[in-house]
């Protein structure tokens, strides 16, 4: 019990991390953790991270903005349609998917868990092989990969926050201020999940204190992270490494 309890709170640290610091996302950095190694069912994974992000994300919003990281002007027209095309498609997303996968089998879950990490791995070689480019068709992006967020949020728990942060670098915005904006993108389609799943029965309050009392530890550290690293942030070293974690993953959990 008390191993169980630490790798929870291990998990929140390790995830705030992940989130504010690299934007890999808090919630695929604690899957990676208690699904695979901890063994445990990827939708109660999924709403209670999803619980403990919006608990944490007033706090990391101040954060940002605190050390500097946040900088979103009021007549940034582009911006605000992009973040709430982001908001709004992935909520659909996520009300559609949570709401066929609470009724599945843990069985069929696991397998769909690996199958989206696959997915998600592939996104990520598409965003290599495009490199620097941008792009101006910011409706069409933000709904496609807004909804493709979405959509691996309900599967596997996390990878939210690395599609939406790679979504915006696509559309042009500065890193920190991408990373620095998603607390304030996902309290739609978190809520929705949450919602969901919880009525399902698939949320543990016990394991939410520890993975927030984590996340509290991790937070204040992984802003200031962020101002000093963000200039090595996106490289192909960090992507690398990332896919083959992922990789790992997927494999470990389909067999």
């Amino acid at each position: 019990m008390l191993m169980e309890f630490a790798t929870w709170t291990i998990a929140g640290f390790v995830a705030a991390l992940a989130e504010y610091w690299l934007g890999i996302g808090f919630g695929l950095g604690a899957s990676l953790i208690m699904v695979i190694i901890g063994n445990k069912d990827p939708r109660l994974v999924a709403s209670t991270v999803a619980l403990a992000q919006l608990i944490m994300s007033p706090l990391a919003l101040r954060s940002h903005k605190r050390i500097g990281n946040l900088s979103l002007e009021i007549k940034d027209i582009r911006r605000r349609t992009t973040i709430l095309l982001l908001s709004v498609s992935s909520t659909i997303s996520i009300i559609l998917i949570t709401s066929l996968v609470s009724k599945l089998s843990e069985k069929i879950v696991s397998k769909l868990f690996s199958m989206a990490i696959i997915l998600l791995i592939i996104v990520l070689l598409l965003r290599e092989s495009i490199g620097n480019k941008r792009t101006r068709h910011s409706f069409i992006i933000s709904i496609l990969l807004g909804s493709f967020a979405g959509f691996i949020k309900a599967l596997i728990g996390g990878g939210y926050t690395m599609v939406m942060v790679l979504t915006q670098r696509f559309l042009g915005f500065d890193i920190r201020n991408s990373i620095s904006l998603i607390p304030l993108i996902k309290v739609l389609p978190f809520s929705a999940l949450i919602l969901i799943y919880s009525l399902a029965g698939y949320i543990n309050i016990e394991y939410l204190m520890l993975l927030t009392t984590g996340s509290l530890l991790g937070i204040p550290i992984a802003v200031r992270l962020l101002r000093k690293t963000s200039n090595k942030l996106g490289s192909r070293y960090y992507t690398y490494i990332l896919i083959a974690i992922l990789l790992i993953g997927a494999l470990l959990k389909f067999f």
